[in-house]
């Protein structure tokens, strides 16, 4: 009897421990999520005196973090900028209330002004209810609010620079109807701004033929003539309309904006008037690469965090630490692995065209042997379209010249273009990737598919930033839309052209215009094409 006693006691020690250690193992899981998520994670005793605070926080403040404990956490000695958002902050301790991403401003050790955002929770004994402390996280956001304050900036500029000329701007709905105009409109029209909003682009100014075309198949347009009768001056006046299109984030067309001058007394407009409207122009670019820099350092502030996740998640469903116990549990790791990689894909996609957009993309040019790009693209996707139950078939025209351009850039272009081919052919068929010199002389790389095809219409759409059909989302839902655009980018960074046609049902057809002058031979033989796979 005794025997069996001790024996069940000893079991229940063994279940306590294994509890214990299975506590403590979630409990550091969690602090790693946590700082995954976070610059720094602090914690403040009931005076709000430093207790803890971790090793992230040396880089903003510019001192360890043992330097920082013990003393208060708003200390004078780096908050220097006793503001409204700092007040706030403290009055919600004050009254014991949690607190979530206050943006301060601090002075480091350096001298350096950095932006934070912090956030807190109360912390109280669990018995007496008597108030301890607070724990909280802290991010730095100097890049962000630097990025932030350089687009309104910029905003501004645009605004005021329009108000100055003698352009203004307008723009449309996805029905083509005007939903925006310049406050001064009708100084340049003669007609009231508000009788302009809600009416019809094309009935509001009469674009030429080649405009009206521009116009429906949603490309964007510069300097097309329009004409319009100002009822104060009581005579046709003609102006310069340039309009770009917008698409929303899933690809749709959302309308247009743009911006247009008075051009009835020049054939061409005055230098006043055409540097007003370049400098506006310029100005619009800079907001958009301010733009595209937000979204680079957006990105590269997700990235971190994402490899952390799948990091973890990848430990936790192979079980690196012990069983998880629970199938259920292995699952959710496995689905939480997968939807990260599908964000970090899209948040590489962003930061590659932010890159790009940002001007900030480099070629690092060398001598390019085609066929031999062609055959590293075949091994690296032949996986992907062995998974897709699909048929590669790679057809190089003999001694092709090399071409002058960046190996990483054009194999990049080359699996993008596959990829997207592998993506949208359904099992069973087949993608053709071949390569020759065309008839004007210049390089060409070409992806031919069976798959569901689009509408001609649509092809600018899916080249567009975000651009997806409805098919595509369909038949693969969940992609970013942003494959085609980097790939066209990249092409023309190496001064070609990405060309596309399609019939839906039957297929589609992307082809790489390479221009001669990049090539570094002529190619002399006659030699019919051979089959490498």
């Amino acid at each position: 009897m005794a025997d069996k006693v001790e024996s069940a006691r000893r079991q229940d020690l063994r279940r306590v421990g294994n509890a214990q250690d299975t506590g403590e193992d979630e409990a550091r899981q969690y602090e790693d999520f946590i700082r995954s998520a976070v610059d720094w994670v602090w914690e403040v005793d009931s005076n709000l005196n430093y207790l803890h605070i971790s090793k992230g926080i040396a880089r903003v403040f510019g001192v360890p973090g043992e330097v920082l404990l013990g003393s208060y956490i708003f200390s004078l000695t780096y908050f220097k900028d006793v503001d409204s958002v700092l007040l706030s902050t403290v009055e919600a301790i004050e009254d014991r209330v949690a607190f979530r991403n206050r943006a301060m401003t601090l002075e480091d050790a350096h001298g350096t002004r950095r932006k934070l955002l912090l956030s807190g929770v109360p912390v109280f004994e669990s018995n007496s209810g008597r108030f301890e402390g607070y724990r909280g996280t802290g991010t730095e956001a100097t890049a962000r609010a630097r990025s932030e304050a350089e687009l309104g900036d910029l905003r501004q500029a645009v605004q005021d620079l329009t108000e100055l000329s003698s352009a203004w701007c307008w723009e449309a709905d996805a029905e083509l109807r005007i939903t925006q105009l310049s406050e001064d409109y009708d100084a340049h029209a003669g007609l009231p701004r508000d009788q302009g909003l809600g009416r019809p682009l094309a009935e509001l100014w009469r674009l030429d033929e080649a405009g009206r075309a521009l116009v429906a198949d949603l490309q964007v347009f510069r300097g097309r003539q329009a004409a319009w009768l100002h009822a104060g001056l009581n005579e046709e006046r003609r102006f310069a309309i340039s309009g770009r299109p917008v698409f929303d984030d899933k690809g749709r067309f959302a309308g247009y904006r743009g911006i247009g001058a008075d051009v009835t007394d020049h054939s061409r407009p005055d230098a006043a008037t055409e540097a007003a409207t370049e400098t506006a122009t310029e100005t619009a670019e800079r907001a958009s690469r301010a733009k595209s820099e937000f979204l680079a350092n957006m990105s590269h502030e997700l990235r971190t965090p994402l490899n952390a996740i799948i990091g973890f998640s990848d430990a936790m469903r192979s079980e690196t630490l012990g069983e998880m116990g629970n199938e259920r549990y292995l699952q959710y790791a496995e689905d939480i692995h997968l939807s990260a990689h599908h964000v970090l894909d899209i948040v590489n996609q962003i930061l590659d065209l932010s890159r790009i957009e940002a001007g900030k993309v480099d070629l690092e040019e060398q001598a390019v042997d085609v066929t031999d790009l062609l055959e590293r693209c075949r091994r690296m996707i032949q996986a992907e379209i062995e998974k897709a139950e699909l048929e590669l078939v790679v057809a190089v025209e003999p001694e092709l010249p090399q071409v002058l351009g960046d190996p990483a850039k054009l194999k990049q272009v080359v699996l993008n273009l596959l990829a997207n081919a592998a993506k949208f052919t359904p099992p069973g068929g087949r993608i053709d990737l071949a390569s020759r010199l065309g008839s004007s002389g210049d390089l060409e790389i070409e992806v031919v598919d069976t798959g569901i095809g689009m509408n001609t219409a649509d092809i600018p759409k899916v080249l567009a930033r975000f651009g997806r059909t409805e098919d595509a989302e369909r038949h693969r839902p969940g992609g970013a839309g942003l494959g085609l655009s980097i790939t066209k980018s990249l092409v023309e960074l190496h001064d070609g052209t990405l060309e596309i046609v399609s019939r839906k049902g039957k297929g589609t057809r992307a082809t790489v215009h390479l221009p001669k002058d990049r090539l570094l031979s002529d190619n002399d033989g006659a030699e019919p094409w051979k089959i490498l796979f």
